[in-house]
């Protein structure tokens, strides 16, 4: 779980624009 929380602190830390990119990212990942 410490993987997912050091992505989540980055994704904090580039701005709310990346975050909807990421959980796509994610989502076609870990789907």
């Amino acid at each position: 779980m410490y993987v997912f929380r050091v992505q989540w602190v980055y994704v904090l830390k580039l701005g709310s624009k990346h975050v909807v990119s990421f959980s796509f990212a994610q989502q076609g990942v870990f789907a």
